[in-house]
C-alpha cells in the first residue's frame, strides 16, 4: 500500500508541475497495482484532458462512471462540458440533460465527435473561460487559511484542486511594482488581506448578495486573486493606469473585470456599486490634488455603509528617505526618488505633525510622487461623506500607514 501511495503522490506531483505526460503514466502504475479506484480513473481523466489526448480522457470519465455512478460523471464532465458551447443557457441545458441521462451513449457519442473536432488550443481557451465560477465555488468551501495557502501555492503551481487559478506577469515586473514577486509577495500581500476580512466581516459585509469589490491601482492583480473566494470573479474590478498591465492582468486570469482609469476621475463604475474598495500602496504617491478626487469618487461608487482601506506613507518614512540618501544605495530605481524626497527633515516633520500633507513630486507627472497623508488632514478632508473607521500608523503591523473609511449611510 505504501508503494502506491508514493506512486499517487507522484502523479499528483506532476500535475502540479504541469507534466501530465508522466502524471497518467504513474496513474496507470497506481492502477496497475491497487485496482481501479474512482479517483484515480477520474483524475488521469483531467490530466489526459489537460494533454490534449481527449479520447482517452474521455474513456476514463467513462469508465469512472461505471465505478461510482451518476455524480461522479457530472461532476468529471462539467468542465468539458463546458468547452462545447459559450452559450450559458444552451451549456446549462445540456449539464442538466447529462445529469438526467447520464447512461445516454448517443450523449457520449456526441461529447466524443464534438471533442475529436476541438483543437487544443480551442479546448484550453474555452477551459480558461468557463473556470471562473468553478473556482469560486470551490474557493467558498475553504477557510480564509486554507485559500490564502492556495493563492499563495498558485505561485508555483497553477493548478489547485484541478481548478485553474489565475497567472501572473514575469517576476521582475512583480517586482518593480511592490518590491518582491511569487511567494514572497503573496505572503506579504496576506497580511493585507486579513485586515481588510477582519474589518469587513466587522461591519457584516462579507457574504452580501451581489457583493462587489475594486482593487483600486491593480497592478498586476497581487490582492485581486484573493478575492475571488469572498466576490464571484464577474464582480471583480481592478482598475489602474496602466494599459500594459491591465492587458497581462486580462490575460493571466482569464476572468475578473479590468478597467482602465485616468490620472483624475471619474471612474467609469456606476453610482453606488462597490462593498469594498482597496487601494495598497497607491495613495503613498498620488498628490493632494488627485487624492482628493478619488475619495470624492470613492463617495459616488460605494455603497452606503461601504468600506475603502487604503495605505499611504507613515511618518518613518521622511527618516527612510534622509537614511537612502545619506548611504547613497541606488540599487532600485525607486532610491532615486527618494533621495530627493523630504530634503529638510524638521520642515517635512512640522508640517506633517500640523496636519498637512506631505507631497514630493518624482515624475514628470504632477499628480505622482511620494505621499504622506496624517490622520488630520483625513478627518478634516475626507470625512464629509466617510466616517474614519481607523487609522493606523505602524512599521511592525504594515509596511504603510493604514486608512479605513466607510461610506456613510445618509448624505
Amino acid at each position: 500500500m505504501n508503494d502506491i501511495n508514493l506512486i499517487i503522490g507522484q502523479a499528483y506531483h506532476f500535475v502540479s508541475q504541469k507534466r501530465y505526460d508522466l502524471a497518467i503514466v504513474k496513474y496507470r502504475e497506481a492502477i496497475t497495482l491497487g485496482g481501479e479506484q474512482i479517483q484515480l480513473v477520474n483524475d488521469m481523466g483531467v490530466a489526459q484532458y489537460q494533454l490534449g489526448a481527449f479520447d482517452e480522457a474521455l474513456v476514463s470519465f467513462e469508465r469512472a462512471a461505471e465505478l461510482y455512478g451518476d455524480s461522479i460523471v457530472a461532476a468529471s464532465l462539467l468542465d468539458i462540458i463546458n468547452q462545447l458551447n459559450s452559450d450559458k443557457q444552451k451549456l446549462m441545458q445540456q449539464v442538466n440533460d447529462f445529469q438526467q441521462q447520464i447512461t445516454s451513449n448517443r450523449q457520449i457519442e456526441r461529447m466524443h465527435e464534438k471533442l475529436s473536432r476541438m483543437r487544443i488550443e480551442d479546448a484550453h481557451q474555452a477551459w480558461f473561460e468557463n473556470s471562473a465560477s468553478g473556482l469560486h465555488s470551490f474557493a467558498k468551501t475553504l477557510s480564509d487559511e486554507q485559500w490564502v495557502h492556495r493563492v499563495i501555492d498558485s505561485a508555483e503551481a497553477r493548478f489547485t484542486d484541478g481548478y485553474m487559478m489565475p497567472g501572473f506577469v514575469d517576476p521582475t515586473i512583480q517586482r518593480n511594482f511592490v518590491g518582491s514577486s511569487g511567494k514572497n509577495a503573496l505572503i506579504e500581500g496576506a497580511n493585507f488581506v486579513n485586515i481588510v476580512l477582519g474589518i469587513s466581516r466587522h461591519f457584516g459585509i462579507l457574504g452580501q448578495p451581489d457583493f462587489r469589490v475594486c482593487d483600486f491601482g491593480s497592478g498586476w492583480g497581487r490582492y485581486t486573486r484573493f478575492m475571488i473566494k469572498y466576490a464571484h470573479p464577474d464582480n471583480i474590478y481592478g482598475m489602474d493606469v496602466d494599459s500594459d498591465m491591465l492587458e497581462k492582468c486580462r490575460k493571466n486570469f482569464g476572468m475578473c473585470n479590468f478597467l482602465k482609469l485616468s490620472s483624475l476621475p471619474p471612474s467609469p463604475i456606476r453610482e453606488n456599486f462597490f462593498d469594498i474598495l482597496i487601494g495598497y500602496s497607491v495613495f503613498s504617491h498620488l498628490s493632494s490634488v488627485c487624492a482628493d478626487a478619488w475619495i470624492d469618487d470613492f463617495a459616488r461608487i460605494m455603497r452606503p455603509g461601504g468600506l475603502v482601506f487604503i495605505t499611504t506613507q507613515g511618518r518613518t518614512f521622511i527618516e527612510y528617505c534622509r537614511h537612502i540618501r545619506e548611504s547613497g544605495d541606488r540599487s532600485h530605481g525607486w532610491f532615486e526618488d527618494l533621495a530627493r524626497s523630504f530634503v529638510d527633515i524638521d520642515q517635512s516633520y512640522n508640517d506633517y505633525d500640523a496636519g498637512k500633507y506631505l507631497f514630493s513630486a518624482t515624475r514628470e507627472d504632477p499628480y505622482y510622487g511620494e505621499a504622506l497623508i496624517p490622520v488630520q488632514y483625513v478627518t478634516e478632508k475626507w470625512t464629509s461623506n466617510f466616517e474614519l473607521v481607523t487609522f493606523f500608523d505602524d512599521r511592525n503591523f504594515l509596511p504603510q500607514a493604514l486608512i479605513v473609511l466607510r461610506r456613510r449611510l445618509y448624505e
